[in-house]
């Protein structure tokens, strides 16, 4: 595994089981093409309106905002199809890209939603020859 993106998910292990709830929102497209930021953004309002109650969409507003700017203006699509956002105000912020699908997402917890990123590598890695 990439020494940044171990050092990114041992990071979110450690918000498992915090005191504030986290936002985790996975997006990304099953087709071998790369999704366009449209794709991304309309599949992210989708989530949003269908997996969020009324009082988190209020509480996550600023974060809300702040991946539809992220998608908007910094998102790169080359070579990523799945985008993963983990956000909790000014208490984490990360981002995570990947060129393998992952499932698309959106809920609240009090621990980052990491597993399906985790199975996710171990199976990855094993197609790849990597150990």
């Amino acid at each position: 595994m990439d020494a940044g993106l171990e050092l990114a998910i041992n990071e979110l292990k450690g918000f498992q089981n915090s005191r504030f709830p986290i936002l985790t929102v996975y997006l990304g497209s099953a087709s071998k093409e790369t999704p366009s930021a449209r794709l991304m953004l309309s599949e992210f309002h989708s989530l949003v309106h269908h997996n969020l109650s009324h009082e988190e969409h209020k509480l996550f507003r600023k974060d809300l905002s702040r991946i539809e700017r992220t998608l908007r203006e910094v998102y790169d699509k080359r070579g990523k199809r799945t985008v993963i956002f983990f956000a909790s105000g000014k208490k984490i912020w990360k981002t995570l890209e990947f060129e393998f699908y992952l499932p698309p997402l959106c809920l609240v917890s009090y621990s980052p939603y990491i597993s399906p990123i985790t199975e996710a590598l171990q199976t990855y890695k094993a197609l790849k020859g990597i150990k």
